[in-house]
């Protein structure tokens, strides 16, 4: 008969004991665990590695040992629908479901990833994930952080139909968790005014080729037509461009060409750029037309940690990935642990940086 070492024996009564317990419930210190079931700290401390491994715990540094948010045969899940090999696979996303599935293993809570096979350019209706649907029929999956044309497959209202919460930007999502850029919007406005700037331009995606209805869900053109109105600005129909999706090639070219020569001699002395994969053609349009620094002041909505290297200054208004994975982790597992709870809309505030020095020099 084989003889469980010591640790492993505390571990199956502890389990036993825990199992009773709340979820995210705070247990004692390994000092009074240690006191109350007769053995070493050392044994505790390696009893709940034990526990923690099979994520029945989660242990926080700094703050101590709680029961885990969900239940060991439950897990969370995250889904990509569009094909992560593919053209249109953008860092956010990626980068994204990386950061809630690290957030959630540090919480001891498990979170699968889903990537599906859906092509962007003619996606289907229905979820392209055999693994997201095999556990959602098999009552495993618990909630659900929805990115990257989930909605577009259905995959968010099968979700829901299911009982539950889903997290993401998607107006299907029970649970919505998006950048401010109504705020942000007029906070540019605000700053290129005070820098003596009138003309104002916008370069993003809303309509043309593979936009659907999808491109025209997240404009920021409304908000940025709005922005104008406030300041008293009106703004020029041929300076608002957005029919090119931003990855496809030469789209951030045409669309600054567009913009620039539209008037003649008329420019903007402002652009705001809706999505960072357009800056690379806009630079090269500003190399090639040979802007001056001085004439054009450019800003840009990037995600924070995808470089570009560009020619002229551009002030990158910078989606923190860390905390729109904190905030959605943290809105899924309420959702979890509070069913009964109201669906809502989560503002994520959008981070200022000034690249004042450009990292290539104009030819």
């Amino acid at each position: 008969m084989e003889i469980l070492p010591l640790h492993l024996h505390v571990a199956n009564r502890l389990e036993e004991e825990f199992r009773h317990r709340k979820p995210g419930e705070k247990l004692d210190s390994e000092r009074e665990l240690s006191r109350r079931v007769g053995v070493s700290q050392t044994t505790i401390a390696k009893a709940l590695a034990v526990l923690t491994q099979k994520g029945l715990v989660v242990r926080r540094h700094g703050s101590g040992t709680y029961i885990s948010d969900l239940p060991r045969d439950r897990h969370l899940g995250v889904l990509l629908e569009y094909d992560i090999g593919g053209l249109y696979s953008a860092y956010f996303f990626r980068s994204m479901a990386q950061k809630c599935r690290r957030l959630c293993e540090e919480k001891g809570v498990l979170m699968r990833f889903y990537a599906g096979f859906a092509d962007f350019e003619n996606p289907p209706r229905e979820p392209t994930c055999r693994e997201f649907l095999h556990d959602l029929e098999q009552g495993t999956l618990s909630g659900l952080v929805a990115m990257a044309g989930a909605e577009r497959t259905g995959a968010v209202t099968l979700a829901r139909r299911h009982g539950l919460p889903v997290v993401g930007h998607a107006l299907e999502c029970s649970h919505r968790v998006i950048p401010d850029r109504q705020s942000t919007l007029h906070a540019l406005v605000e700053d290129a005014i005070a820098q003596g700037r009138r003309r104002f331009a916008l370069l993003e995606w809303k309509e043309g080729p593979y936009a659907h209805d999808l491109a025209a869900r997240y404009s920021i053109r409304e908000d940025f037509l709005a922005a104008l109105h406030h300041h008293g600005i009106e703004p020029v129909p041929e300076w608002v461009r957005g029919d090119l999706h931003p990855l496809l090639p030469g789209s951030g070219w045409e669309g600054f060409r567009e913009i620039w020569t539209a008037r003649g001699e008329e420019h903007p002395d402002v652009v705001i750029v809706g999505d960072e994969h357009l800056l690379a053609g806009v630079n090269q349009a500003l190399l090639a037309f040979k802007t001056p620094q001085d004439a054009l002041s450019i800003y840009s909505f990037c995600t924070k940690g995808n470089q570009f290297t560009l020619a002229y200054p551009v002030v990158r208004v910078e989606t923190n990935v860390d905390e729109v994975a904190a905030v959605c982790v943290r809105v899924l597992l309420g959702a979890v642990n509070d069913p009964g709870g109201t669906p809502g809309e989560t503002l994520v505030p959008l981070q200022f940086h000034l690249q004042s020095e450009p990292l290539l020099k104009p030819v």
